[in-house]
């Protein structure tokens, strides 16, 4: 092979590996680091006029809305 090449192909490799180290050193796991996108953040629920809103954690988009006295659930959309 032509000694350019050779040298292209060992700049790649070379900025492969040092890609997979650095991604390993920032004390993220596997998971963290292949992640399209972070996990949201946790949302308060708010109560207003005898109702509580919350955004369940583990379900994006989703809303749910209880009468605090009976604790029914009023509305469930995501």
């Amino acid at each position: 092979m032509n000694k350019t090449i050779l040298i292209l192909i060992l700049v790649l490799i070379l900025a492969g590996i040092a890609f997979f180290i650095f991604t390993r050193s920032a004390n993220k796991s596997e998971s963290e680091i292949m992640a399209k996108r972070s996990a949201p953040k946790t949302v308060t629920p708010i109560e207003y006029n005898g109702v509580v809103y919350s955004a369940p954690t583990g379900q994006m988009g989703y809303v749910i809305a209880k009468d605090i006295k009976t604790s029914k659930t009023l509305v469930q959309k995501e």
